[in-house]
């Protein structure tokens, strides 16, 4: 498991969602953007882990390339390519995390 990841100029802590914040939540995990900490169940499916994490990182990418709701498609994916590129050069341990959990 992964500890911290750089996010733009930010680190964020990587957490594990317990049960009971799965439950009372309804949600497999949470990016916490004002403490900078994504949160993201650990105990499931490999592969729903995986989908959970760049879930939540994608939260986070949205934030600190303040994206906005009102923004078009190109600029979306051009924030969201920008943002990727940034996190897989800065974090190159989670390339190899994902895949471990997807195979």
């Amino acid at each position: 498991m992964i500890d911290t990841l750089r996010i733009g100029y930010r680190y964020y802590q990587l957490k594990e969602w317990a049960e009971p914040e799965l439950v009372t939540t309804d949600s497999y995990g949470q990016c916490d953007k004002q403490r900078g900490i994504i949160y993201y169940c650990t105990h499931l499916e490999p592969a729903l882990v995986a989908e959970t994490l760049v879930h939540e990182i994608n939260h986070a990418i949205w934030h600190e390339y303040n994206l906005q709701d009102d923004d078009r498609e190109e600029r979306i994916v051009h924030g969201f390519g920008t943002g990727w590129t940034q996190v897989w050069i800065d974090n190159p341990d989670l390339i190899k995390y994902i895949t471990k959990l997807t195979r």
